[in-house]
């Protein structure tokens, strides 16, 4: 239920704020904007296991990370015949039926939410320069090795690539409406700026759902609305595993060295040897951007005749610019 996430800030995809449906299992690499992966009981093809997505009667493909879960009134998920029989082999996968919120009668009510949150990866106990070397050095001599020669730095690549994550989240709704007519407007704004260096992600969302209706006598009733929704969301890709090169890089080795070309440190064959790479040195050389506004919405109109026939017309217009 939407209450139960009222605590919940959900930093990636819709599927994300899905993870407590029984039924669904639901996973993310916890990088700002990763796309979230989600089965519906189990695997049931060698292909892509993704379900569709249904928000307000348009298919949006899969777990768009723009979306603000805040807008979430229901979900429904179905698999099997149930959605076979809707939505055809489209379904194969299941589908996650999602409702956004109205407004209904009475004075307007706003509902303002800010959560900040901080985030950090665990601490290892790794090697310090004196400690490697030592180590080093003592595997070389039990080979009947020479020692390798070794750096002057005395680098904690922890205290370089991790970094105390700060998450923002600020959403306000408004809702309301009159006798024949209700509305809904929301805006959001959500900022992560990632656990290491080289991740940050930030979205901007307005929507707003309006409908009216008029009735034609005792048995026909004509409902008409609009769902929209403007998003712009803004991620900055990881270029490299900081985990793992946080691992692998070794303490002798300096995070800058105007002697080598870029200016980073790195280890070479006569020193040094690792195999891991310069996760500063990726992160500042490559820069992997990608930026996104997306127009979606539908208008619809409902015609009810006689309280047990119903005919809904749905026209949806999905548009995006990278």
């Amino acid at each position: 239920k939407p209450e139960a996430m009222k605590n919940t800030v959900v930093t990636g995809t819709i599927g994300e704020a899905l993870y407590s449906l029984p039924g669904l299992y639901v996973r993310s690499s916890g990088a700002p904007g990763s796309e979230g992966f989600i089965q519906i009981r189990g695997t049931s093809t060698f292909g892509t296991s993704n379900p569709l997505y249904i928000i307000d009667g348009i298919d949006v493909g899969t777990a768009n990370r723009d979306f603000n879960y805040n807008d979430i009134e229901s979900i429904q998920v179905l698999k099997d015949a149930s959605a076979a029989a809707i939505y055809g082999s489209r379904a194969a996968n299941g589908v996650i039926i999602i409702t956004t919120k109205k407004g209904s009668k009475g004075k307007m009510k706003i509902d303002f939410s800010a959560k900040n949150t901080f985030q950090w990866l665990p601490r290892y106990n790794l090697t310090n320069r004196d400690e490697w070397i030592m180590l080093n050095d003592m595997a070389f001599i039990n080979a009947g090795k020479q020692p390798a020669n070794h750096g002057e730095a005395n680098t904690d690549w922890q205290d370089e690539v991790f970094k105390t994550g700060i998450l923002q989240d600020y959403n306000i709704g408004f809702s309301g409406g009159g006798e024949t007519s209700s509305y809904y407007l929301s805006a959001n704004y959500q900022k992560n700026s990632g656990t290491t260096i080289g991740t940050n992600s930030e979205r901007l969302t307005a929507r707003i759902n309006t409908s009216t209706y008029r009735d034609f006598g005792e048995n026909v009733r004509l409902t008409v609305g609009e769902n929209l929704i403007i998003s712009n969301y803004s991620v900055d890709e990881l270029n490299t595993n900081p985990i793992n090169n946080v691992w692998r890089m070794l303490p002798t080795i300096p995070v800058y060295d105007e002697n080598n070309p870029g200016g980073f440190g790195y280890g070479d064959g006569s020193k040094d040897v690792t195999f891991g790479t310069n996760p500063i040195a990726r992160e500042n050389l490559e820069t992997t951007t990608n930026e996104n506004l997306r127009i979606r919405g539908n208008a619809f109109f409902e015609l009810d005749l006689f309280k047990f026939l119903k005919y809904r017309f749905n026209y949806g217009l999905t548009t995006s610019s990278d």
